[in-house]
């Protein structure tokens, strides 16, 4: 590093997001470690998990959801209403480690919605 420049100077850069309306120029190592970034990885999971159960759940009937507690509301209230209000409070929780800071536990809890939740899901409809 030469003197006067900064090493976050030399970092690769993804370049200007003019959709944003401010003219940001974002590195590619702040984008991958931004908690805002994790934060909106899980809500994005979080929609397709919802939206691919509630569709599973329309052709197969209630034995496609494996959560025992949301079969049973399901079977109360509905798979729209069950899955929405389910996905809402794992969506809003998310939000609360996002205020408190607490990155590693939301990138863990990310992890285990690919893992466990989206990932079979696109296992089994590759087959389909």
């Amino acid at each position: 590093m030469t003197k006067g420049t900064r090493e976050e100077d030399n970092l690769p850069c993804l370049g200007f997001l003019p959709y944003l309306g401010v003219a940001a120029v974002v590195k590619l190592e702040t984008l991958m470690l931004s908690p805002r970034f994790v934060l909106t990885i899980f809500v994005v999971l979080q929609v397709a998990d919802g939206l691919i159960t509630f569709g599973a759940v329309r052709v197969f009937g209630l034995a496609a959801e494996a959560n025992p507690v949301l079969q049973t509301w399901m079977q109360l209230l509905g798979p729209g209403v069950t899955l929405l209000t389910a996905k809402t409070v794992a969506c809003a929780g998310a939000v609360l480690l996002y205020c408190a800071g607490r990155q590693r536990t939301l990138i863990a809890l990310t992890t285990l919605v690919v893992s466990l939740a989206v990932g079979p899901w696109l296992a089994v409809l590759h087959d389909v």
